[in-house]
């Protein structure tokens, strides 16, 4: 930008020059830290004191005098700040503290926060304005890498809680999984024991004998034996059907809860929240009814203890997810004591302040008194193929549903107990289930 000087710039110059002899003012100028830029109306300097000659790469303050932040700066910062000067000389009101993003004719970028204030004449007259401005580059370039240390670090915790949670999820839905094989192997192994064998040699004696059956059945020995052979396999068939039923129901439960177990990440996932009003009681049944077969098969014997508690506002996949797990530990406990009397009790119960308790005790091991504080730790675990995973995960799901997972042993060779606390639901609300889902839990 060319600069040509007018009365304007003469008369800011004198009354500038007048300013500058003062003593004090120069001692000031002189000597401040701060970059001290005196311009006319038209924003050309007209006075400058060392510091802002050395910003702009000068020796002396003079060889700054009659130029404009279009030789210094790109034209775009130089615009800004030339119509926030103009701002002041019109409406006489200062800008204080402005912090501004300094670009260079050489794409150099600093910070600074300035004031820029109008000068006034004797008779009111504004003549100019006084800039001052402070270099912040440093403090500003490390505010940044705090920021963008801050948004990495809360990226690393968002990646955390969801692995945290998928975790979760995998620990879990091996539990079932557990389950699910036990069950699939007690399906296969029952048809593979299915008298299909006794009912085809039954229809090859009556195929044999369909000629004189009536003769056969009523003086031959063996023919008097089928009604009472039919009427044995009868029962038989008939008992091995029910318990091939049940074996697959429990499977169905399984592959229900590991649904329930999909749809509860996808939900976290999504951030859309499933809690609803359900009962205690179908809660706590339907996860023993999961881990059922694991429990049979370690020997594991179940006693419910259910008081009359109220209904609880939680989310069912979730509930299910931790009481599962608990019931997992309480069978690596009670199995690696190496008693036969194995003994989990399932207890329901009311808490203070409105809390309903899900208790899971066992008799197992124990837990040493040491080892109490850690219990909930992520990757802390008491036994030498465990993970650490799903107590950690179980404590981050109750606080979520603005509950708490407690624990108590009297130390190793005493047990265990977890108290899981869950608000319970208004007395106004009512369970929120389908028939379906009180089918399916039933």
């Amino acid at each position: 930008m060319q600069i040509e000087h007018s009365d304007s710039y003469s008369a800011a110059a004198d009354l500038f020059k007048r300013t500058l002899e003062r003593p004090l003012f120069k001692v000031i100028a002189d000597n401040a830290f701060d970059a001290i830029v005196l311009k006319d109306r038209e924003s050309r300097i007209v006075a400058a004191n060392k510091s802002a000659a050395a910003k702009h790469g000068r020796d002396n303050p003079d060889d700054l005098v009659g130029k404009s932040d279009y030789d210094f700066f790109a034209d775009s910062f130089a615009r800004d700040r030339f119509d926030v000067e103009q701002q002041v000389i019109r409406t006489k009101q200062p800008v204080i503290d402005k912090v501004e993003r300094e670009v260079w004719r050489d794409n150099r970028v600093t910070w600074a926060v300035t004031k820029c204030l109008p000068l006034h004449a004797e008779d009111g007259v504004t003549l100019g304005t006084i800039g001052v401005s402070k270099d912040v580059t440093r403090a500003k370039e490390e505010e940044l890498v705090l920021r963008a240390a801050r948004r990495d670090l809360a990226s690393a915790l968002k990646l955390a809680g969801t692995a945290d949670v998928a975790t979760g999820v995998l620990h879990d839905v091996r539990n079932v999984l557990v389950s699910l094989d036990y069950s699939a192997r007690v399906i296969r192994d029952g048809l593979l024991q299915m008298r299909v064998d006794a009912v085809r040699r039954l229809c090859s004696v009556l195929e044999e004998h369909k000629a004189d059956l009536s003769a056969f059945m009523t003086f031959d020995t063996a023919g008097q034996r089928l009604p009472v052979f039919a009427s044995w396999l009868n029962s038989r068939l008939a008992d091995e059907r029910a318990q091939l039923l049940q074996e697959a129901q429990i499977l169905l439960n399984c592959v229900e809860h590991v649904t329930d177990v999909v749809a509860e990440q996808q939900s976290y996932a999504a951030k859309i929240g499933s809690t609803k009003v359900l009962s205690p009681q179908l809660l706590m049944d339907s996860a023993v009814r999961l881990y059922a077969c694991v429990l049979k098969q370690y020997g594991v014997r179940v006693e419910r203890e259910y008081q009359d508690v109220p209904t609880v506002l939680a989310e069912k996949g979730k509930v299910l997810q931790v009481l599962v797990n608990l019931l997992s530990n309480a069978n690596s406990a009670c199995a690696a004591r190496g008693s036969t009397d194995r003994l989990i009790t399932v207890r329901l119960e009311r808490g203070e302040k409105g809390q309903v308790c899900f208790v899971v005790r066992d008799n197992g091991v124990g837990i040493a008194v040491e080892d109490l504080g850690y219990i909930f730790k992520h990757g802390f675990s008491t036994r030498a193929d465990g993970h650490g995973f799903g107590l950690h995960f179980s404590a981050l799901a109750a606080k979520e549903m603005k509950g708490a997972l407690h624990v108590h042993s009297g130390g190793l060779g005493h047990g265990a107990s977890f108290t899981l606390e869950l608000p319970a639901a208004t007395s106004a609300a009512e369970p929120n289930q389908t028939s379906d889902e009180r089918r399916a839990e039933a």
